[in-house]
Parts: structure tokens; C-alpha cells; sequence
């Protein structure tokens, strides 16, 4: 009735553990491949407050803007308060009361500075306010209440912080608020730059410049620009670039001068107006235009390349417009060292509109490679969110009509693929710290899930579910030592769910 022949017995038994064996490493195997699933470090829940009476945008009272971090503790707003939260434990350090309307600005430079705005709906006694506030114990050191709604910049100097109203320029004792000395504009001040202990600053016909230390003026220019459309100045090293859009003109003059005098080295004609600050590179500046005129080529934003010293093109090419009422697709580039990358399907070239990611050297304007996206007759392919890390270039493709939605990873030197990722609904966050942050949605409703993404295999190092009452999505996610952390909030407008801070291990 049973097998005694025992080598018929031991033969049984070592298939047996041999299929065993084989099951445990595959479970194994397929585990290791399986992304692990992480929980925060902590998550701090913003606490659902009203934050003024009668607020005038009282939608967005739980939303968290402004999150930055320092070396121990991250601060951020909603309209009523400003955190100070405990980078390590998650823990409140202190809350200040601001009750304002909305956050312009906060800067981290020892101190904490903060601009905030009150509508006048609200409060018609006060507009901008300036705060200094001690960043361990949240005290409000001093504040600069500003009347003029143009007041919205808090300049910070080494020893000094600056401010204007309508026609003066007011320079205080940073640790103090004493004032140290102020000069009065002949006409409505525009904008102010702090750069290298100088103050540049613009009305409708000037640019003038001023010693940051002693408020004495060093030399300005006078221009004589279309009626709504004043004068722009941008500092780069040694150079002033101004630009004056003349009258009755869709064109703009850009200006280089001499930053010691102000004298004019050149002037070149464009069409439009500036769209970024000029940058120099060896001995060319470069800067692209917005768009705007009633020219036919004005519709199309165009990066040129000029001569430093002459101010001569050397190079220029321009973004595509497939409708005539269109102001063209945005140029979108990330420039490095003295190459720009660039998305290529929104720039016309001598071989009509293709798609994907061109590099061009800055000096010269010829091309160092291209990576093109297979793309179907008939599809219609969009590349967006473009990123440089690590000597690698990270963006988004999606096809319209379809599901899958694709992350690529080339080499910058050479525009070799080094993988991909595919999904039916992801969205590109950030791209910091060697790792490509995704978020995909979960077949749980209103789940969220962030990925983690190796950018050097494209593997997935974790994976984090969110869950939440709602629809929800991430904003300002950084990179802290070895935390991420980032704001979770809802996807729905004027929805008053409060938002979630997350820390999670690197």
C-alpha cells in the first residue's frame, strides 16, 4: 500500500523542497520588486479657523502658501497664522496671528520677513505691511505699516531693508526699523532692485540709481515710453539692460548700459516685450520676449542670443503659433552651463514641428542633439514640465485622446533615453535629490498616491497613499537633508477642507 523503497522516498522529498524553494524566491523575488509602502514621519493638519470676519477671500482660509524650511524648522501661512513647525517631530513650535487677506511674500534671512496684504474691502485704513519676526520664539520684531497699494516689495540688504510708497524710497536699520534715510521721486515709482549695495529703481520716463548705503543718486536715464506701458530695468554683472517700449509701437528698444554711468553702449529692436531677465554667458546676453503687439510676428515668443559688446544677433529662434488669433505656445527651456534645452514641438525650425527635446550650444546656436517622441499619424503629443538634475533631463509627455501618460529620463550630454515610466494619470511634482516625485491617482476614491522615483534606474524606492475626504493634491514639495516634505490640499476650488503638511524619509 506505501512506497517503502526509500531512494523512491528521498527523491519525493528533494522535489518537494526543491518547489518550495522556488515558491519562497519568487515570493521573495516578486516582493523586492514591489515598491515598499511608507508612512510620514509626521503630518501636521493646518487647524480649521476663521480668519477674519467678513474676509474678503475667506475660500482660501485653510490653504497653506509660503511653506519654507531652515535647518530646523519649517514656517508657513494661511490668511490667518504663520507656523512654525518642528522639522524633526512635527510638533508646533508657535503661531503668530496675522489676519491678513493674503501673503505676498516671506523670505528666510535670519529673520523671518514677511509681506502681507490687507484689502481695502476689508480694512480700508491699511494696504501692505512689512514684518520682521524672530524665527525661534515667532515675536514680531518690528512692522512697516505701508497706505499705497504699489508698496508691495520689502527689499533685503545686508545691514538695511527697503521699501517705497508713491514717490519715496525708505531705507531702515534692519535689526531696528530706524530710519537711516529716504529720497523722494520726482514721479510714481514702479520698481525697485537691490544688487552688488545699489538700488535701482523705475518711474514711467527714469531709471535712476542710488547708493544702497547713503540714498545719494549716481546717475539716471530718462526715456519717453508708450502711455500703460513704463520702462524695465534687469542687472546682470556689470551691465544695466533697460527696456522702453516707444510710442505708438508694438516694437520694444532694449538698451545695454554702463553700470558705473549709465551711458548707452547699445540698443537693439524687438518685437513684444521682455519675457525674462537677460543673462549673460561668456560674451553673449540672452533673454526671450512675451508676447503682445499688432504686428504678425509679435504673436511669437522668440529667444535671442546677442552680441555683448555690439549688442549684433547672433542667434534667435521662435515659438509657434498654430492659430493666427493665438499668442503662440511659450518657449519651454532650462539653460545649463552654455546649453539650452528646450521643448521642441513649440519652436518652429527648418523641418516644420516636431516633438520632443532639443539642445542647442548658447554661444553658437548650433544644435548638440535631439530626442524625438514616436508620435502616430494623427495623434497630437504635448511635452511639458521640464526639469535638469544630476546631469539628466526629466519631462512629461501626454497624447491627446489617449490614457497613458509618460515621465522620460535622458542623459543631458548626450540625449541617450535612460527609461521611462507609463501611467493612465500622473502628474510630474518635482524633481530633487536624485529622485523624480510623481503623484498617480489609487483605485480607492479621492486616494492619492506619491512615487518616489530613482532617476538614476527609474525604479520606484517607495510609495506613499494619501487619503482624504475629497480630491486632493500636492503643492510646494521640498527636499530637506533626508525629509520630503510637501502640502497636501483640495483639488476642488473654494472647498474649505484644511490642508495637511507630510514629512516623509527619504
Amino acid at each position: 500500500m506505501f512506497n517503502k523503497n526509500p531512494l523512491t522516498t528521498k527523491a519525493t522529498v528533494a522535489v518537494l523542497s526543491v518547489a518550495i524553494v522556488a515558491v519562497f524566491s519568487f515570493v521573495l523575488f516578486f516582493r523586492s520588486q514591489a515598491p515598499p509602502i511608507v508612512t510620514p514621519t509626521w503630518k501636521f493638519k493646518v487647524k480649521a479657523h476663521k480668519s477674519r470676519d467678513n474676509a474678503y477671500n475667506a475660500e482660501d482660509e485653510f490653504s497653506v502658501s509660503r511653506l519654507e524650511v531652515s535647518k530646523k524648522q519649517l514656517y508657513f501661512l494661511d490668511t490667518a497664522y504663520l507656523y512654525a513647525i518642528d522639522k524633526i517631530s512635527g510638533k508646533k513650535r508657535w503661531l503668530k496671528k496675522i489676519n491678513s487677506t493674503a501673503v505676498e511674500k516671506l523670505t528666510l534671512s535670519k529673520n523671518i520677513y514677511l509681506t502681507v496684504f490687507f484689502d481695502p474691502h476689508v480694512d480700508a485704513s491699511v494696504d501692505y505691511t512689512h514684518m520682521s519676526i524672530e524665527p525661534k520664539t515667532g515675536k514680531e520684531k518690528w512692522r512697516l505699516i505701508n497706505k499705497n497699494r504699489a508698496a508691495d516689495e520689502l527689499l533685503i540688504g545686508e545691514n538695511l531693508v527697503f521699501s517705497n510708497d508713491d514717490k519715496t524710497i525708505y531705507a531702515y536699520d534692519k535689526q531696528n526699523k530706524r530710519l537711516i534715510w529716504s529720497v523722494k521721486s520726482s514721479q510714481d515709482i514702479y520698481e525697485m532692485i537691490l544688487d552688488k549695495n545699489e538700488i535701482f529703481y523705475t518711474s514711467h520716463h527714469q531709471l535712476v540709481v542710488l547708493s544702497a548705503s547713503t540714498g545719494k543718486k549716481k546717475w539716471q536715464v530718462n526715456a519717453n515710453p508708450s502711455v500703460g506701458r513704463g520702462i524695465g530695468v534687469y542687472v546682470a554683472d556689470d551691465y544695466v539692460y533697460m527696456t522702453e517700449p516707444p510710442k505708438n509701437s508694438a516694437h520694444t528698444i532694449f538698451y545695454s548700459l554702463d553700470r558705473r554711468s549709465g551711458k548707452k553702449i547699445w540698443q537693439y529692436k524687438m518685437v513684444g516685450y521682455i519675457g525674462s531677465s537677460p543673462k549673460i554667458m561668456a560674451n553673449a546676453v540672452y533673454f526671450d520676449s512675451g508676447y503682445g503687439g499688432e504686428e504678425p510676428d509679435s504673436i511669437a515668443e522668440t529667444f535671442y542670443v546677442l552680441n555683448k559688446t555690439t549688442g549684433k544677433d547672433i542667434w534667435q529662434i521662435k515659438s509657434i503659433s498654430l492659430d493666427e488669433n493665438d499668442d503662440g505656445a511659450p518657449i519651454e527651456k532650462i539653460i545649463k552651463g552654455n546649453t539650452m534645452f528646450y521643448v521642441a514641438d513649440n519652436v518652429k525650425n527648418d523641418d516644420g514641428i516636431s516633438t520632443g527635446i532639443k539642445t542647442v550650444d548658447l554661444a553658437t546656436g548650433k544644435q548638440k542633439w535631439e530626442f524625438e517622441i514616436e508620435v502616430n499619424e494623427g495623434e497630437l503629443t504635448y511635452v511639458s514640465s521640464l526639469y535638469y538634475a544630476q546631469d539628466k533631463i526629466v519631462f512629461k509627455t501626454e497624447t491627446v485622446g489617449e490614457d497613458n501618460i509618460k515621465i522620460y529620463c535622458l542623459d543631458a550630454k548626450t540625449g541617450r533615453q535612460l527609461w521611462n515610466y507609463t501611467d493612465s494619470s500622473i502628474s510630474l511634482i518635482n524633481v530633487l535629490k536624485n529622485h523624480v516625485f510623481i503623484t498617480t491617482s489609487s483605485s480607492k476614491p479621492n486616494a492619492l498616491i506619491l512615487l518616489a522615483i530613482d532617476m538614476d534606474n527609474g525604479r520606484t524606492k517607495w510609495k506613499l497613499p494619501i487619503k482624504a475626504s475629497g480630491p486632493e493634491m500636492i503643492s510646494s514639495l521640498k527636499v530637506s537633508g533626508n525629509k520630503v516634505i510637501f502640502v497636501t490640499e483640495s483639488a476642488v476650488e473654494n472647498d474649505p477642507e484644511p490642508s495637511t503638511i507630510y514629512s516623509v524619509k527619504l
